[in-house]
């Protein structure tokens, strides 16, 4: 298999549990890269082209879509309040 082929297969995958996750009160938001969306301080949660989730400030993240470079990338990202 390809590396694209395995990349494309991955974030299938990830789409998939990104619709079982989404919730209404406080949905993903789909993510392809660019400037990051929210303001540096927002506090966000973060789902990667991995599969992984975490969470951390706005500014502490990479907005740009790199998988194609070999990199994690971010796919979808919700605003959170976490103390």
């Amino acid at each position: 298999q390809s590396k694209l082929k395995r990349q494309y297969l991955a974030l299938e995958s990830l789409e998939v549990k990104y619709l079982a996750i989404n919730n209404e009160d406080n949905p993903w938001i789909k993510w392809d890269g660019g400037e990051c969306p929210v303001d540096s301080a927002t506090r966000v949660e973060l789902q990667w082209n991995n599969g992984e989730v975490c969470r951390g400030r706005a500014s502490n993240f990479g907005w740009e879509n790199r998988i194609n470079q070999g990199y994690h990338s971010i796919v979808a990202y919700r605003e959170v309040d976490f103390n």
